[in-house]
């Protein structure tokens, strides 16, 4: 079992029954934004030029295309969950 999803619930138990304090609420997420950095930094720090190089043009088309698409995905849930909540 992942531990990460246990302990998220028990997060969301806590704060369900007891919301904790804005500064906790804080660090938190400035400990939380930190650490996805780090999780998203960590595979390119690993990646070879030479092995994109040798994929070709193909695989970083795809890759642009699924940026643009969570770009414009995000962009349009954010946008509709403002008008749908005021």
């Amino acid at each position: 079992m992942p531990w990460f999803a246990v302990a998220f619930v028990g997060v969301v138990i806590v704060h369900s029954l007891a919301p904790l304090p804005g500064r906790a609420v804080d660090t938190s997420n400035a400990i939380d934004l930190l650490l996805l950095c780090m999780a998203m930094t960590a595979p390119g720090l690993t990646t070879r030029l030479s092995a994109i190089r040798c994929a070709g043009p193909k695989p970083l088309l795809l890759a642009f295309l699924l940026f643009v698409r969570l770009v414009v995905g995000g962009a349009a849930i954010d946008t509709a969950v403002r008008r749908l909540l005021g």
